[in-house]
């Protein structure tokens, strides 16, 4: 990882274990940490799956359709998330650039 503040100490917000399970088995675990990736859907959608964006991005990591392939559904959003991750690394998510993702990392 870079030097962007991906260090999140250890801690883990409550609501991340399963998006860390879900990241793991889309296959997004050789891409980003999955601690790193719950984070940030947490920030993105609050944890809520059927989260639709202001400008129509849908799911936890609130895939843009204008974009991407994109459904809310948790697997197929997850997968999706993956490969925006693979093609855009962490700057795809305004929560990554702003920090926002820290509050759902920590202790």
């Amino acid at each position: 990882m870079g030097s962007k503040g991906t260090d999140c100490g250890g801690g883990h917000h409550r609501g991340c274990h399963k998006l860390e399970k879900l990241w793991i088995r889309a296959g997004g675990a050789s891409v980003q940490p999955a601690y790193l990736m719950a984070a940030i859907a947490m920030a993105e959608s609050g944890g809520d799956a059927d989260s639709v964006g202001s400008d129509g991005e849908l799911g936890y990591w609130q895939i843009d359709p204008r974009y991407w392939a994109a459904s809310a559904a948790p697997m197929e959003n997850a997968r999706e998330a993956v490969a925006v991750a693979r093609a855009q690394v962490l700057g795809a998510w305004t929560t990554y650039n702003n920090g926002a993702f820290h509050v759902f990392c920590g202790a």
